[in-house]
């Protein structure tokens, strides 16, 4: 993991937070584009980072 990587996981972990938005929309293209992966890791690869995102909001929701 480079720095990189941690820095645009860093950009759409604050996007996600600051506008609620999908974040597959967002987090697809950069996977693709900018740290070069394949289309189908790029997929699955997001939808694990944004449902992560989400369970850590509804454990926050439900309990703070």
């Amino acid at each position: 993991m480079g720095i990189l990587d941690i820095g645009y996981g860093t950009i759409i972990g604050l996007s996600l937070g600051l506008t609620g938005a999908g974040g597959s929309i967002i987090t697809i293209p950069i996977l693709i584009y900018l740290l070069n992966m394949n289309a189908h890791v790029a997929t699955g690869t997001s939808l694990v980072i944004v449902g992560v995102g989400a369970l850590a909001g509804a454990i926050q929701y439900s309990f703070g």
